[in-house]
């Protein structure tokens, strides 16, 4: 958890920078930063209703897998240059 923390944290300090450095005005940024909490809403109302009818356990394992998917794809594309940091 305190992993993931890290990780967004990270990413909602860097992204204003990054989309502007892409050419990308302000109101793209809070576009996204409006997406990311649309996102963390409805990924919370779909993962408790999973948690009910699944189980917490089988849930948890999904999120931590998307999580190490999403930070693995994250991390290559740094390393491959495409993220230019």
């Amino acid at each position: 958890v305190l992993v993931d923390y890290v990780a967004v944290g990270a990413m909602r300090t860097v992204l204003p920078y990054y989309v502007k450095h892409l050419g990308a005005s302000g109101a793209a940024v809070g576009a996204l930063e409006t997406l990311y909490g649309v996102g963390q809403i409805a990924g919370a109302v779909a993962l408790g209703w999973l948690s009910d009818a699944r189980g917490r356990k089988a849930v948890l394992l999904l999120s931590f897998a998307g999580a190490a998917a999403g930070y693995s794809v994250a991390s290559a594309a740094v390393a491959l240059g495409s993220v230019p940091f």
